[in-house]
């Protein structure tokens, strides 16, 4: 029997780490580039809606999520009124990505793959078969007017929620509040630019809370006992559905990034990891071509995440504008907001 093909990952997030783990377990050589170090943080909503435990244990990482909090329940605002409570219809897995990214890292190595750590690596550089881009999402492709989306992120203690997930829509942007951890929260926003806002960590997210009207959680930021090494931003965030068109096997957020609004982005990292598992076996094992691999491998993508992704921009588009929000809270107020319906369009349940 000939040897299996080395499978060469760039990029170490969630889908890459997932996975090499995934392809070690089916006897596969790995190798894993990652520009960074480990553990490290990241901007995210830090919950996994929708994978859960038997997808988990099919990539081989189980038991890095073992102590994950499991959260049941979600209140939305408009501003400073409450407009919605509910029980979702299947509990988020949550942890912090600092935790996570972490323990998939040793994971992998325990497995058998070889890591290298702050390697950046071009990919007009990288022609051999057998490279899968898991970079995460594509550069930067705003618009010189500043319409683009600015996220910010930090951990904090100290905070008392009404819900395992909260949700504040502001006039463009919303602010999101969850636990990751025993007395310890996710506080994650998504707004539109506005370059006129000028700052660092906490004064810019206040400012930019301010500009969106939600002046009131300013006081409650204050007030949480922030880690200080977690502060994130991150701009330049793009919805196109697809690869790009450029030779490469690509996958999660590589592929074409879901909108933030809909918690799903972890879960399609996981997901597209164990989409194209099974086919890159199948090339290193020699019982099918690269190119061969790669089609399957993003036509089955985007058959299972294209409807999410599509729904997920129109609901964001909807939910991030005072016309969309005045229907929210009538649609709320008469009880007719069709919950269960939007969440499963934005999420696979």
């Amino acid at each position: 029997m000939s040897r299996k093909q080395t499978t060469v990952i760039y990029g170490g997030g969630l889908a890459g780490l997932s996975l090499g783990i995934s392809l070690r377990q089916r006897n596969v050589p790995v190798e894993l580039h990652e520009a960074g170090t480990y553990p490290r943080h990241r901007v995210c909503g830090e919950f996994i809606a929708g994978a859960g435990k038997p997808l988990f244990e099919e990539l081989g990482i189980a038991t890095a999520l073992e102590d994950a909090l499991s959260l049941e329940t979600t209140v939305w605002h408009c501003g400073r009124r409450q407009v919605l409570s509910k029980r979702l219809p299947s509990p988020v897995t949550s942890i912090s990505r600092y935790t996570l990214d972490d323990r998939l890292s040793q994971l992998f190595q325990e497995k058998g793959g070889v890591l290298h750590c702050g390697s950046r690596v071009k990919e007009d550089s990288v022609r051999h078969e057998g490279s899968v881009w898991a970079t995460g999402r594509r550069p930067p492709n705003q618009d010189s007017s500043g319409k683009g989306w600015i996220g910010l992120k930090c951990h904090a203690s100290g905070l008392t929620l009404k819900s395992d997930l909260e949700f504040y829509f502001g006039r463009n942007g919303y602010l999101g509040i969850s636990p990751i951890s025993k007395n310890r929260f996710n506080i994650c926003g998504l707004f539109r630019v506005n370059r006129r806002l000028l700052g660092t960590k906490q004064n810019l997210f206040n400012r930019y809370l301010e500009d969106n009207g939600l002046r009131h959680l300013v006081p409650r930021m204050e007030e949480a006992q922030v880690d200080p090494e977690s502060w994130c931003a991150v701009a330049g965030l793009d919805y196109r559905n697809g690869p790009p068109e450029t030779a490469g096997l690509r996958i999660g957020d590589q592929f074409g990034l879901i909108a933030p609004l809909t918690g799903n982005g972890m879960s399609i990292a996981f997901e597209s990891a164990a989409l194209a598992a099974p086919f890159i076996e199948s090339w290193a094992s020699h019982k099918r071509s690269w190119q061969e691999a790669i089609r399957a491998i993003h036509d089955t993508q985007t058959k299972a995440f294209a409807k999410r992704k599509q729904f997920g921009k129109l609901l964001q588009v909807f939910l991030l504008n005072p016309c969309g929000q005045s229907l929210l809270r009538l649609l709320c107020a008469t009880h007719i907001l069709p919950f269960k319906t939007l969440y499963s369009l934005t999420h696979q349940v």
